[in-house]
């Protein structure tokens, strides 16, 4: 599943000038599209010889950053 949560390159401008109830808020509105694509990604990781490339993507698609 090849998608971009925010959409565009001016989302993105937008949301790194708000203050962060507004970017909760922004995020809470795309809440069901990143349950959806965890599972869907849950469920193809099970099958797959390469899980954690799933997860990368899926981070990416995100922009989750964990802390080493």
């Amino acid at each position: 599943m090849s998608i971009d949560i925010w959409q565009s390159r001016a989302d993105l401008a937008v949301l790194k000038t708000l203050a962060a109830p507004a970017l909760a808020g922004a995020f809470m509105r795309r809440w069901s599209r990143y349950i959806d694509d965890y599972h869907d990604t849950k469920g193809q990781a099970k099958a797959s010889h390469s899980p954690s490339a799933l997860w990368t993507g899926f981070c990416a698609r995100w922009r989750l950053r964990f802390r080493a």
